[in-house]
């Protein structure tokens, strides 16, 4: 036993693993971020996207009162740090974020930072805040938290594993392998055994000594689950026990020694961390499982057969005629590892796609997709509007039921973007890069020839000008690939289902009330509130939100090219405001 268990030392890992970046180090880099992004792993990633300076109105009020209990999250101090540098500007660029979606979900992820931190931050709420409105929130924030932490974040966490396994024997991994789980269909299977993975983990943390060495006892589970998801968890739990068994000082040593690179990390504000240090973590630890992994077959230990990903680290030594031949290199050895000879089929994910995007569209079947696009827009802004704003708004520039921004961006998406879909990753990235130049040019557009915004994402995370927003391109990329992939073709072949002169009048009538809405509109705009808002006053209230007092009762309030002077104040109800161009 004792040979067996000095089958690995730390430099050969190292070495390895090196050899595993040079191959496909742009792809972990890509791979690791995305993963920080959407499952919260690796906490010093995440701090340079943590990109949140905001804070409520009352928890600034509790600060400056000495009773708030604020700490500042990593972008917090990245943005502190801009400032100092004269980058006064980056707050203002559209990175700080107070609203939207995207907004919410960074500044959790930078508020509490896992799952545990979570569950402290309800118990702080639970003693400091007596409001039974605000602990149905936490409480109901928690739950979704929770679920997105075992469906998601968890799952993804073990397709990371997957992928840097696959690189300890091929050259080559696609990025896409993170979503392995997802295509063979056992995300259940596998969020469970990393839930109870966790749980038995934050039951041994209590003990404090127990911890510590049930962290390094459970962890292979990832791996093991990554290479068998069909396993149970009380058997991948087993297994994982039986390969740490005897190696648990050693794993600390080996974690320990990356200390020297954690330091350095600190003086490139986590750069470093982002295009070296985790990439490079990952490939030693997808290293140390094949060995652990090669020890317990050879002994033949309790469930051992239950690691039966026989062409994981081993190339198959007839490659199957199915195989393309662009994943195989001159010397006839496997670039990737072969899914088609995994034991659960992952092909037929695919087979809607192949069958139905990849078609040509009539220039009826385009004006209904218009249409189409345009009314479920209109339906969509107006629906939004009614459950944020409770009222119903007639949202857009026209006075139709239909907003033509949808209906031009899902057209040109699919007119020009379906050449690439054989490509899902590309196609996504070039329909947010397409549906941002179009939203943000007609943004622009309707700015300087009317005067005013119909949308403005001042405060949302990653805004340009008001005009585009991430959280807006995330929404419009994965529609614009619906429309791609699973809607147009959908509606394409109901709409070849309508005789052709019925098509050809309903296009023409509504072609007809079409022309004759922009007609009007352009001379009398749909404006009003809840869907217009002047641009020189969008714009004044974004730099006054960024000025500074200059002074107390009597002083002046100093924006841009504006001068706001309050006068004499004998009381809150006695305020004059005093505005100079």
């Amino acid at each position: 036993m004792e040979e067996t268990r000095a089958m690995w030392f730390r430099k050969d890992l190292k070495k390895d693993a090196r050899a595993m970046l040079k191959h496909n180090y742009w792809r972990m880099v890509a791979l690791c971020l995305l993963v920080a992004l959407f499952a919260g792993e690796a906490n010093q990633m995440l701090s340079l996207v943590r990109a949140y300076v905001g804070a409520r109105p009352e928890i600034e009020a509790e600060q400056e009162a000495g009773t708030g209990l604020h700490q500042k999250t990593n972008s917090e101090v990245v943005v502190d740090i801009l400032k100092q540098l004269g980058y006064e500007e980056y707050q203002s660029a559209g990175v700080s974020a107070t609203q939207g979606v995207l907004a919410g979900i960074v500044n959790g992820i930078g508020q509490a930072g896992s799952f545990l931190f979570g569950i402290l931050n309800v118990i702080n709420q639970f003693l400091f805040h007596d409001s039974v409105a605000a602990i149905f929130i936490i409480l109901l924030g928690l739950l979704i938290r929770f679920i997105y932490w075992c469906f998601v974040g968890n799952v993804l966490v073990v397709g990371k594993n997957r992928f840097f396994m696959e690189t300890v024997t091929y050259e080559h991994a696609p990025v896409p392998r993170m979503l392995f789980i997802y295509r063979v269909n056992r995300a259940f299977k596998v969020a469970a055994a990393m839930f109870m993975r966790g749980f038995f983990l934050l039951l041994w943390m209590l003990t404090i000594v127990g911890g510590p060495i049930k962290y390094y006892t459970y962890y292979m589970i990832p791996y093991i689950v990554a290479e068998n998801p069909d396993i149970d968890w009380k058997s991948a739990m087993a297994l994982s026990k039986r390969m740490t068994s005897g190696h648990k000082w050693r794993m600390f040593l080996l974690d320990l020694s990356f200390i020297g690179w954690d330091i350095l990390n600190a003086f490139t504000f986590g750069l470093l961390d982002l295009f070296y240090i985790v990439p490079y973590k990952n490939s030693v630890r997808a290293q140390l499982y094949q060995r652990q992994r090669e020890q317990v077959i050879r002994e033949k230990c309790p469930c051992w057969e239950m690691l039966d990903d026989r062409y994981l680290f081993e190339e198959p030594a007839v490659i199957p005629e199915e195989i393309p031949s662009e994943k195989i290199d001159p010397e006839l050895r496997m670039l990737e590892y072969p899914v088609q000879l995994f034991k659960i089929p992952e092909e037929k994910r695919r087979e809607w796609m192949e069958a139905h995007y990849d078609r040509p569209y009539s220039l009826r079947s385009i004006i209904l997709l218009f249409f189409t696009f345009s009314i479920v827009g209109w339906l969509w802004e107006v629906g939004l509007h009614m459950v944020q704003a409770g009222e119903f708004v007639n949202r857009g520039t026209m006075f139709g039921p239909w907003l033509p921004i949808y209906g031009s961006g899902g057209c040109l998406v699919i007119l020009l973007l379906r050449r690439y879909a054989k490509h899902p990753l590309v196609t996504f990235g070039l329909t947010v890069l397409l549906c941002g130049v179009v939203e943000y040019g007609t943004g622009w557009y309707l700015e300087v020839t009317k005067g005013v915004k119909w949308w403005d994402y001042t405060g949302y995370f990653l805004n340009l000008h008001g005009r585009i927003c991430a959280e807006g391109l995330l929404v419009f990329g994965i529609g614009g690939c619906a429309a791609i992939y699973v809607i147009g073709p959908a509606l394409d072949e109901k709409f070849k289902k309508i005789p052709k002169k019925v098509q050809t009048a309903l296009c023409v009538i509504l072609i007809a009330l079409f022309c004759s809405d922009i007609v009007y509109s352009h001379f009398h705009p749909n404006t009003g509130n809840g869907i217009t808002q002047p641009a020189a006053e969008k714009e004044m209230q974004s730099a006054a939100a960024g000025a500074t007092i200059a002074g107390s009762a009597g002083g002046g309030l100093m924006i841009p090219g504006v001068r706001v002077d309050f006068g004499e104040v004998s009381g809150p109800e006695k305020t004059e405001l005093q505005v100079w161009g």
